[in-house]
């Protein structure tokens, strides 16, 4: 299967030799993010957990909010934009969007959640709920044995605001030290960025309104 202009991967992920140099990269990262201080968290962030999986070594679930001072449809834009992804959240490095059927969207993706580690490549499937502001996105293919990210995006303050529940399932398919301190530092970088980018382009939208 060929995906972001030539790369190939398969349906099964990452490589067992693969794994085990990300295993050691992993190990070198949890000793470096000690010396490193921690990423500057979004304004309004409400909550952010990341916690193993019971009796699964290497899956990990992510819970988030964080309260953007934009209105939902500002934010919804944003989110579905997905080949401007890459310009607003960090690591999103390739988005290429294969084809649209209704709500339904079918996408490759090339992520770098760390500079030392290779470039992540899987397919999604996003799932569109235009009408009450949820997305699911689901890894079909490619690198990671498994990843399913929501977002549910709830008016606030008689619309002017936002707030984004995050939820985030992933299981790189081996077990790695450090990745929940790496998973958790990255899903701030990016509620950290759409919360700035869509308050930035709220805040212009009213001076141009003025």
């Amino acid at each position: 299967m060929r995906v972001l202009d030539g790369f190939q991967f398969g349906k099964r992920g990452f490589s067992q030799t693969k794994k085990l140099s990300l295993a050691c990269l992993m190990g070198g990262i949890a000793f470096v993010a000690i010396l490193i201080p921690a990423h500057a968290e979004p304004e309004n962030l409400l909550m952010v957990s990341v916690a193993p999986v019971a009796k699964h070594n290497s899956l990990k679930t992510v819970k988030a909010q964080v309260l953007i001072q934009a209105p939902p449809a500002l934010v919804w834009d944003m989110l579905t934009d997905y080949p401007g992804v890459s310009e607003i959240l960090p690591g999103y490095e390739r988005t290429k969007v294969l084809s649209r059927s209704g709500s339904t969207i079918l996408m490759d993706v090339g992520m770098r959640v760390s500079s030392l580690l290779p470039l992540y490549k899987y397919r999604v499937r996003a799932q569109e709920n235009e009408a009450d502001r949820q997305l699911v996105m689901t890894r079909i293919a490619g690198d990671f044995k498994s990843l399913q990210a929501n977002y549910k995006l709830t008016p606030q303050n008689h619309g002017k605001s936002t707030l984004l529940s995050y939820q985030l399932s992933i299981d790189p398919g081996v077990a790695l030290p450090g990745s929940a301190g790496l998973i958790k530092t990255n899903t701030l970088k990016s509620l950290s960025a759409l919360e700035r980018s869509a308050e930035l382009a709220f805040r212009k939208g009213e001076i141009g309104q003025r």
